[in-house]
């Protein structure tokens, strides 16, 4: 009998009689879909595949921005402009509140005013 072939994790081999040959049968487990930040490798000790990789961490945005992860480029978009500084009167002063992402109005003295 010829010896057996080498054979890979997922495949069988089985010995013909009629034609007094190996035959080898089996396929590889297709490759898993994965994130495009992900990696798939196969492992031919436990013959199957395995995916590692983490997605990167979501950018540090204001309050006035949001974030939105791109598969296609595989990144974060940050998007999303600061509100415009509202009109004020000569004695008023606006400041930008971060925690509601909202410009506010101050009243103040008329001594800032040209008269």
């Amino acid at each position: 009998m010829p010896t057996q072939p080498q054979i890979a994790c997922y495949e069988t081999a089985s010995f013909n009689t009629a034609s007094c040959s190996w035959e080898v049968s089996g396929e590889m487990p297709a490759q898993p879909q994965i994130a495009c930040y992900e990696t798939a490798s196969f492992n031919t000790t436990t013959c199957s595949w395995e995916v590692s990789g983490e997605m990167p961490a979501q950018p540090a945005i204001a309050c006035y921005e949001t974030a939105s992860f791109n598969t296609t480029t595989c990144s974060w978009e940050v998007s999303g402009d600061m509100p415009d500084q509202p009109a004020i009167a000569c004695y008023e002063t606006a400041s930008f509140n971060t925690t509601t992402g909202s410009k506010r109005r101050y009243a103040g003295s008329t001594s800032n005013c040209l008269l």
